[in-house]
């Protein structure tokens, strides 16, 4: 909040110069979209559902995939503000900018919906990608302009001490008249979720500025190398059970 107050104070935005009226307005915002946000997340929780049954009849009856995420899929009011902050902070042109221009800021958040879905292997949550973009769009209704990011196996996203494991994209979700909004859905192994959600506090410091010792950062990110590479004995163990089942 405190970063948000000193770019406030450079940047028109519409009067909207504390966290208060921030809040106010953005509210309005997220009531436009939170019906469309909300049916993503039921169309993609259906969608796990018959494909976690289908699976059970024809293979193993045992655990694919689950949806996790919070009741309300879009970002709060904070999370936006704090969002903007750092953005806004980083764009030198921004020297004014319209209640247009906010709103344009807002709806482009590629996160401002998101939810995960957490799968037990990683072969599952290969099959699943496929099964999301059987189509070549994400459940057959929304386009995925920038497509998935890998952050398991892609060099570049694995650079510096960062141990956030999964494949992600952001889709586009219309709304009002031809408007669209960001929702990003990440996909996740049972081990890259459990590092996540307990990094999720180092994360939110360093994210806001914050500084860890290049110790912590070490051990941190061998604890995520550590956990990727039992899941990859985990599915070389799983495929090894298949083998000899079918002996």
């Amino acid at each position: 909040m405190g970063d948000f107050d000193k770019i406030a104070s450079e940047f028109f935005l519409n009067g909207l110069t504390k966290f208060d009226s921030f809040d106010e307005w953005v509210l309005l915002r997220i009531e436009q979209i939170q019906p469309r946000a909300i049916d993503l997340v039921y169309k993609l929780g259906s969608k796990l559902e018959s494909e976690h049954e289908k699976r059970c009849q024809e293979e193993y009856h045992r655990d694919y995939w689950e949806l996790f995420g919070d009741a309300d899929p879009v970002k709060s009011s904070q999370s936006i503000w704090s969002k903007l902050a750092r953005d806004i902070g980083s764009d030198k042109s921004a020297t004014r900018l319209s209640e247009t221009q906010m709103e344009d800021r807002v709806f482009g958040l590629s996160d401002l919906g998101r939810c995960r879905v957490i799968c037990t292997f990683n072969k599952d949550a290969d099959d699943l990608l496929e099964i999301l973009f059987e189509m070549g769009r994400f459940l057959n209704d929304y386009e995925c302009p920038k497509g998935i990011k890998d952050f398991i196996f892609s060099p570049e996203r694995r650079d510096g001490l960062k141990g956030h494991r999964a494949r992600q994209f952001s889709v586009k979700v219309p709304f009002d008249s031809g408007r669209y909004f960001g929702f990003e859905i990440q996909i996740m192994t049972m081990l890259q979720h459990a590092w996540d959600r307990r990094n999720h506090p180092m994360y939110e410091w360093t994210r806001e500025g914050g500084e860890l010792s290049a110790e912590l950062q070490v051990n941190d990110f061998a604890c995520a190398e550590t956990l990727h590479l039992v899941d990859r004995q985990a599915d070389h163990n799983w495929m090894r059970f298949k083998e000899e089942t079918k002996k």
